[in-house]
């Protein structure tokens, strides 16, 4: 079948497998959906963070900055522009790029930031990317603004 309701199956079988910490077996469901819907920002968004978490950092990289670029060529879609870049941004310090990384890092943040900004409540997203600013800045030795974003974490974990 290559229905709504079969690729409904297929989108929720990915998830569960996702949660369930069974990458492979979800990166198999988000290909097979791929392969009958096509690119989409959410989905290559998803395939990057399932490569990200199976280890195979080249292709999760190639899927984020294809988010991205489906993003860009959507402005309706401009929302979901902070967790391909915090993906990619995990990414790049993996591979040992860390000034890269920070540059994504903060823009992953800054996003989310004025998605809170708009909607007039913080997100746990934010939270999330402060966290990796956090842990970059702290490996790059500067302590005092790596607990700036760590003590700002910890304020909006504490109330999403």
């Amino acid at each position: 079948r290559r229905d709504d309701l079969a690729l409904k199956a297929v989108q929720a079988l990915a998830f569960t497998r996702w949660k369930q910490g069974r990458y492979r077996e979800a990166l198999e469901r988000f290909l097979e959906m791929e392969a009958l819907v096509g690119r989409t920002a959410a989905l290559s968004e998803n395939i990057g963070h399932t490569y990200n978490a199976i280890g195979a950092y080249p292709e999760a990289e190639r899927y984020f900055k294809q988010a991205l670029s489906l993003i860009g060529s959507d402005p309706s879609l401009s929302d979901s522009v902070g967790g391909s870049l915090l993906g990619l941004a995990g990414v790049q310090e993996r591979r040992g790029d860390a000034s890269v990384a920070m540059s994504t890092a903060m823009k992953a943040y800054e996003t989310f930031k004025a998605n809170d900004k708009k909607r007039g409540w913080d997100t746990s997203l934010t939270a999330k990317s402060a966290m990796q600013v956090s842990k970059l800045l702290f490996g790059s030795g500067d302590l005092p603004k790596a607990e700036k974003f760590a003590l700002e974490a910890l304020r909006i974990f504490e109330v999403t």
